[in-house]
């Protein structure tokens, strides 16, 4: 970590910048407090809007194509009205109207939503002279790569990134609360809360690897730009006209209008010595567009292809979820208490929707590529927990929880196998996957006695099931010579071992000595925040065959048998706030990792460390280092991926005013 970098000998890595700007508005009125008015009702209006613009990091532009890296601009805006009606001393509601949208491109700096340039001699420099170098006299269409000056490690400068993205996601949307407070000496005192909500969804998206639009020797532009073997485009809702052809690729008449939304009743009772909380959730999702009627029947009754007659107008899909708990006191100072709960999770909206146009071309070809499904149901979780909580004299309060948490149909990519139906075989989104989790929690809590307050948190959690997240089978998917195996096995994110201790130390108004030395110590604190965790799991595999490959497809261990090592952070924060002019000003030195120990976030998965891929015991990548001294010299920090650490020792500096 002390070694001082070739490529960055400053520590600055250009065009890495990221950079947020947030607003947020709000606007009450309480009619109950108008002269006169005697009316319950609180209005509150509300904005808030981020705006986010960050480049996308890629380290082979590192060298000589940072100025190359995307931009990612993200763009949240959302407006509320809320009414909040106090009927009775027993009896409220709120009611909210509310308009969300977000918006997020991702694009070439330079160029920009301009897709046909991203390919184009006229506006690529360089793109020319380097194909004609090699004998190549038509370069429109094609890209720049590697550099055989940095020994193919960093790209060359104006190397165009082959992707352009955006999305725009927006809802309309309403949903009304209401609170019933019932009191009784026989049943108890309820808690009695019922509502529901309502989502109209607006999705527009397009994905689509550019630079080969402009290669003209492909005549038809349908061809361009839906081939899987071309710019694989994807997208519904925006209208797009090939700028060479005066073509419409997609006419953008068939955005997205998904409808989500639930309604619950929930009953709190409160007896003496038993509380009990029921209820229950049903939600409900129309993906309110044409679906297939059948995933394996691609064929319909005319005979070709998914020519129109395959789909069906989809319905509305509901579900029930009954979630209940209760507490009671063990003795005076110690509590039980259990939960029993389902719940749904809708699925990704980027995953139910595919154009038709797309779909045609998809199975056109055999390309290794996963399509959406219209079809997908939400995630079914199901949760149950026990505990105990316990106070300990009168300061220190502590409890244990123990989980278990069982999630089924899970998103994974799935093979439909070639029938009298499906004339190619395909790799989609399907609910295949399911996931367990269970541990327990452990919290100690001491609250502040003789200037000292301490925390302490510990989970101990065990994460296995048949798919980490929706492409971790995308391979095996897309190979029909092997078999998609559904066992179980650790999860990416199985992490055994996770705990905080923090200790904060803190002087007030009154605990300090008179004169200068209390004036010094008056609301002066010190905080320490150490936290660990055990490593999360990988697959060993054989040594990488190329000089930046992350491992072989040989593997050596179980699927995700092998685990990283733990991780130790220590924080400090010193902080003294004064009194200035009716304002409170707290200012503060934040110390992180104040051991600079190493902190790795990610290793290779043949080495088991985080910067060694294990090319160099490969016959071909023992030639190059001895034999290249240009590869010698940059290989070692082009497969030192700074993403694989957590943060080095930072110190910062800061003043918050309080007013």
């Amino acid at each position: 970590m002390d070694k001082v970098p070739i490529i960055v000998p400053n520590g600055n890595i250009k065009d890495d910048e990221s950079g947020n700007w947030s607003y947020n508005g709000r606007f009450n009125i309480n009619l109950n407090e108008i002269k006169n008015a005697k009316l319950p009702i609180i209005l509150k209006f509300g904005t808030s809007v981020n705006l986010n613009r960050s480049r996308v990091f890629y380290g082979g532009n590192v060298l000589e194509n940072s100025s190359r890296n995307p931009v990612l601009e993200s763009d949240d805006y959302q407006y509320f009205a809320r009414l909040i009606h106090n009927v009775t001393s027993k009896f409220f509601y709120e009611a909210q109207f509310s308009y969300f949208r977000t918006y997020s491109e991702q694009s070439d700096p330079s160029l920009g939503s301009n897709v046909q340039w991203y390919g184009d001699t006229n506006h690529v420099p360089g793109l020319n002279a380097y194909y004609q170098s090699l004998g190549i006299q038509n370069a429109q269409g094609k890209g720049l790569s590697t550099d055989p000056a940095t020994s193919y490690l960093y790209n060359m400068p104006n190397t165009i990134i082959d992707a352009y993205q955006r999305l725009d996601l927006s809802y309309l949307g309403g949903k009304v609360d209401a609170t019933w407070a019932l009191l009784t000496k026989k049943f108890g005192e309820h808690e009695i809360k019922f509502g529901g909500e309502y989502k109209y969804n607006t999705l527009k998206r397009e994905t689509i690897n550019p630079i080969v639009l402009s290669d003209l020797s492909i005549s038809n532009p349908f061809d361009r730009w839906y081939g899987t073997n071309q710019a694989r485009f994807k997208g519904y809702g925006y209208n797009i006209v090939d700028p060479f052809t005066g073509v419409t690729i997609a006419d953008g008449s068939d955005a997205k209008h998904p409808i989500i939304g639930g309604m619950y009743i929930r009953d709190k009772i409160s007896f003496s010595d038993f509380n009990f909380n029921g209820g229950i959730r049903v939600d409900f999702l129309d993906v309110n567009d044409k679906i297939l009627k059948d995933i394996n029947d691609l064929v319909g009754p005319d005979g070709l292809l998914i020519s129109g007659d395959e789909f069906t107008q989809s319905k509305m899909n509901w579900y029930v979820s009954p979630r209940l708990g209760f507490s009671f006191p063990v003795t005076d100072k110690t509590v039980f208490h259990a939960q029993y709960g389902k719940m749904v999770q809708m699925p990704q909206l980027t995953y139910l929707y595919v154009s038709q146009p797309t779909l045609q071309r998809f199975f056109a070809t055999s390309l290794q590529d996963v399509i959406e499904n219209s079809s997908l149901q939400p995630t079914k979780l199901t949760q149950y927990e026990i505990g105990l909580k316990q106070q300990v004299g009168d300061v220190i309060d502590m409890g244990v929880t123990a989980f278990y948490k069982e999630s089924t149909d899970l998103i994974g990519a799935a093979r439909v196998f070639a029938s009298s139906t499906v004339p190619v075989p395909f790799v989609t989104y399907e609910n295949i996957d399911f996931a367990i989790s269970r541990g327990f929690d452990f919290y100690l809590s001491m609250r502040r006695m003789n200037r000292v307050a301490i925390n302490v948190a510990y989970t101990l959690a065990y994460a296995s099931g048949t798919g980490s997240d929706p492409n971790s089978k995308f391979s095996l998917a897309n190979n029909p010579q092997q078999e998609l195996p559904m066992f179980v096995y650790p999860l990416d994110y199985d992490q055994r071992h996770t705990g905080a201790i923090n200790l904060d130390y803190r002087f007030g108004e009154n605990d300090i000595p008179k004169g200068f030395v209390g004036a010094v110590l008056k609301n002066l604190g010190l905080n320490l925040d150490f936290s660990f965790n055990s490593g999360r799991p990988y697959t060993r595999r054989e040594a990488s065959q190329t000089a930046t490959g992350t491992g072989s497809d040989i593997i050596l261990s179980a699927k995700n048998e092998v685990y990283r090592d733990w991780n130790y952070q220590l924080d400090l924060k010193l902080d003294k706030t004064v009194s200035i002019w009716k304002t409170n000003w707290n200012f503060y030195i934040y110390c992180i990792n104040v051991l600079n120990t190493e902190i790795v976030n990610n290793v290779f998965n043949d080495t088991g460390i985080p910067d060694n891929n294990g090319f160099l015991t490969t016959a071909t990548g023992a030639s190059r280092f001895e034999t290249d001294p240009v590869f010698a010299k940059l290989w070692p920090e082009r497969i030192n991926f700074f993403t694989n650490y957590g943060p080095p020792r930072q110190v910062r500096f800061g003043i918050n005013v309080n007013f």
